[in-house]
């Protein structure tokens, strides 16, 4: 095989290897609101599609998922995700864990279901949010 093959057969595997994760951020939600997951794995937004208006307090930081091991509490370096099935994958550097969590969206609600964490002795806990949202009454 000449090297332009080589090449071009070594870009294509990227290419597929990656397709799948090749989203900046994860955009879920249901009929009455829309959650995003940026690509450091924090809630960037909790929009309230009733009330047109967004619910996350900006100046708070707002993990998915934290991992626990002894005393020490890890926030995700990064986060990729993939569309189908809907899969977020938390990647923490400190700790080397990635965990990987299906989505589920319905009409009602959205589920996270931690189906992965690797490697799984290096994580004691998790820990979901903390998620800070503006909870005012919208009148009426």
């Amino acid at each position: 095989m000449n090297t332009l093959n080589r090449t071009t057969v070594s870009l294509l595997t990227c290419v597929v290897l990656f397709a799948s994760f090749a989203y900046a951020q994860g955009e879920y939600g249901a009929n009455d609101f829309r959650i995003k997951v940026d690509a450091r794995g924090q809630v960037a937004s909790f929009h309230d599609a009733v009330h047109r208006r967004e619910r996350l307090v900006p100046t708070q930081p707002a993990p998915l998922v934290a991992v626990k091991k002894g005393d020490k509490t890890e926030e995700p370096s990064r986060a990729e995700f993939e569309k189908e099935p809907p899969l977020i994958r938390l990647h923490y550097e400190d700790c080397g864990v990635s965990l990987d969590i299906a989505v589920q969206e319905t009409e009602s609600h959205v589920s996270f279901e931690i189906i992965r964490a690797e490697p799984s002795d290096k994580v004691d806990a998790v820990i979901w949010g903390t998620v800070s949202c503006d909870h005012q009454q919208d009148g009426g």
